[in-house]
């Protein structure tokens, strides 16, 4: 060992020292220009990086960090340590991307529009979602299934026939209803799974029943 040793205060500060081996310390590492800047030992297995004399950063015994004040500034890139191709990058200002496989899934831009699956550019659609798919295809779903009795939903396809946009009830033998509101919601008209049209909430038969239908006379 070659040390050479001061005391700042109280404290014994080491400097210009070949150390080979280990070196036992009680508490913290500082700076002799700068001491309420530290390398600190907290507890038992336990770091913790202080400036300012506040703690900042710690590292548990389970391997946990810990941002204790201010924040943490990437330059762009969050990956998954097994799965590199899997991030959350920030592509540009004021913008979050997300990617699997390496290729971009979802964006949020400055103006906290919502992109997924293509076009990442675009600015003029608040959410916007869409697929690449040769054929067309499925590209959401929304609905509820509580697991037993409770289920329905709604499926939105695009471009199976050119130029196609498609709802679907889905669940099978299903119907679609369309309500509206005036201080209480109420079904205006419904779509039965066999093409059956209710309007007006009518009980729908084969065709097509209505309680009470108004069209507008001729000029």
């Amino acid at each position: 060992y070659e040390i050479s040793a001061c005391l700042v205060g109280s404290e014994m500060c080491i400097r210009d020292s070949d150390v080979s081996g280990g070196l036992g310390i009680a508490e913290s590492l500082f700076h002799t220009g700068d001491t309420d800047t530290r390398v600190a030992f907290t507890a038992a297995d336990t770091i913790s990086l202080e400036t300012g004399g506040s703690q900042r950063l710690s590292i548990g015994s389970n391997g946990n960090v810990n941002i204790i004040t201010g924040d943490l500034v990437l330059p762009d890139v969050i990956s998954h340590r097994e799965d590199l191709n899997t991030k959350i990058r920030f592509p540009a200002a004021d913008t979050i991307s997300m990617e699997t496989a390496n290729s971009e899934r979802l964006r949020i831009n400055s103006n906290g529009q919502v992109t997924i699956g293509n076009n990442f550019t675009q600015t003029s659609r608040l959410l916007y979602v869409e697929n690449t798919l040769a054929d067309g295809g499925e590209i959401a779903y929304i609905g509820n299934n509580d697991g037993s009795s409770n289920y329905g939903g709604l499926i939105i396809s695009a471009g199976e026939t050119d130029r196609e946009c498609r709802l679907e009830s889905a669940w099978g033998n299903s119907f679609m209803t369309f309500y509206t509101n005036d201080g209480s919601a109420s079904e205006r008209f419904r779509i039965g799974s066999s093409g059956q049209i209710g309007i007006a909430g009518a009980n729908y038969g084969t065709s097509v029943s209505y309680t009470h239908l108004t069209l507008p006379t001729k000029a």
